[in-house]
C-alpha cells in the first residue's frame, strides 16, 4: 500500500508511507518519503480531461470522464498523443525525485518483477485517485503488478 497521506499537488506530500507485505501476513516493512509539489501534473491532467472529452464527442463514443463544457472545437489526435506524453514523463519525473526516489528503489530491490504483485494507492485527493498511475516507469518493470487500486481514508 501507498500511503500518500495529506497534501495535494499544489503542497506537496511531506508523508508517504509505503507498506509492503504478503496477503494474509501481518509482518509488513515500512519505508517513509515525501513527494514535492507538481503543480504542472495537475494542469496537464485538467488538460488531457478537456481534450479525452473533446476527441470522445468528435467520434461520438460514450464518454466516461466528467468534464465541464469548455466549447473546444479545434484539437487533434496528436496535440491529444502529445499531451499523454507530456503528462507521462511529468508523471514519472515527479515519482523520482527526492524521498520518493529512495522508497522507488527499496520497492525494486524487495520485490520480484516475475511475481504478482497489488499496489493500492491511498490518499485523500480526489485528483490523484483518477491519475493514471499506470504510467509509473515501475509498471513496465513489474509486469504482473495488478492494476492499481486506489482508496480515500
Amino acid at each position: 500500500m501507498l500511503n500518500l497521506g495529506t497534501g495535494d499537488l499544489h503542497k506537496g506530500f511531506p508523508n508517504v508511507t509505503v507498506q509492503l507485505g504478503l496477503t494474509n501476513d501481518p509482518r509488513a516493512m515500512e519505508f517513509r518519503g515525501s513527494l514535492p509539489a507538481a503543480p504542472e501534473i495537475f494542469q496537464l491532467y485538467r488538460n488531457w480531461q478537456i481534450l479525452y472529452s473533446a476527441l470522445y464527442q468528435y467520434y461520438g463514443w460514450s464518454i466516461r470522464l466528467e468534464v465541464e463544457d469548455t466549447g473546444i472545437t479545434n484539437f487533434s489526435e496528436v496535440e491529444f498523443h502529445d499531451l499523454c506524453q507530456q503528462l507521462s514523463s511529468k508523471i514519472n519525473i515527479w515519482l523520482h525525485l527526492g524521498q520518493f526516489r529512495k522508497i522507488d528503489q527499496k520497492l525494486r530491490t524487495q520485490l520480484n518483477p516475475n511475481e504478482e504483485i497489488c499496489l493500492i494507492i491511498a490518499t485523500s485527493d480526489n485528483l490523484l485517485r483518477r491519475l493514471s498511475w499506470h504510467l509509473w516507469s515501475f509498471f513496465e518493470d513489474y509486469p504482473n503488478a495488478e492494476n492499481v487500486r486506489t482508496t480515500g481514508f
